[in-house]
């Protein structure tokens, strides 16, 4: 069964035949975007009862862009498709804005199912994944040392951050190391990267 609404596919393969057969696989009509600068305007444009941000082969944020999204205002529905499937992933995507997250794997049996749930006011999430978050341990960070990891994903610079949060620049360093460390990273990029992935900032 498919929804009688326009669907869009943001992919990083515009192409439909080359899209691993996602495309077909999508309510018809549905208009395919491609990964690029202005996606989000685009969807705004198109203002689509879902998107469906498939992440194959691209090095966009698509939490990001979820969060993007929303603050400009999209009130459809988002489906993330993840090839990397994780617990951490999953919560930030869900607090980003997302009502869906699915292996990529799994769009084949489904997406079109998914997409229906989430039309009809439900989460989509693959089950699996859903108890590993449940499961999962709780975030060990308190809320300044998680503000300055937003900061960092952000490439923010370390003067930047010092203004932010009101500390000293010998205090932010400090802090940054000490997240590092903690976290067994070599760098504070690395750092960021992991707290993003465990779904942290």
């Amino acid at each position: 069964m498919t929804i009688g609404m326009t669907a869009a596919l943001a992919t990083s393969t515009p192409d439909p035949a080359s899209s691993g057969g996602i495309w077909r696989r999508t309510p018809d009509p549905a208009t395919v975007l491609p990964f690029r600068s202005g996606l989000a305007t685009e969807v705004l444009e198109h203002n689509p009862a879902a998107v469906v941000l498939d992440e194959e082969n691209t090095t966009v944020d698509c939490v990001g862009l979820v969060t993007i999204l929303r603050d400009l205002g999209y009130l459809g529905k988002i489906l993330i498709l993840s090839p990397a499937l994780g617990p951490g992933h999953l919560r930030a995507a869900i607090r980003a804005g997302a009502d869906g997250y699915l292996a990529r794997s799994a769009a084949g049996r489904r997406l079109a199912p998914s997409l229906d749930a989430m039309i009809d006011g439900h989460y989509a999430i693959s089950p699996d994944l859903a108890a590993q978050a449940l499961r999962a341990e709780p975030c060990p960070l308190s809320s300044r040392e998680l503000a300055v990891l937003g900061m960092v994903a952000k490439h923010w610079p370390t003067d930047q951050i010092t203004g932010s949060l009101g500390l000293t620049t010998g205090s932010t360093r400090n802090v940054i190391s000490s997240l590092t460390r903690r976290l067994g990273a070599h760098t504070r990029d690395e750092a960021a990267a992991q707290a993003r992935t465990s779904g942290w900032i």
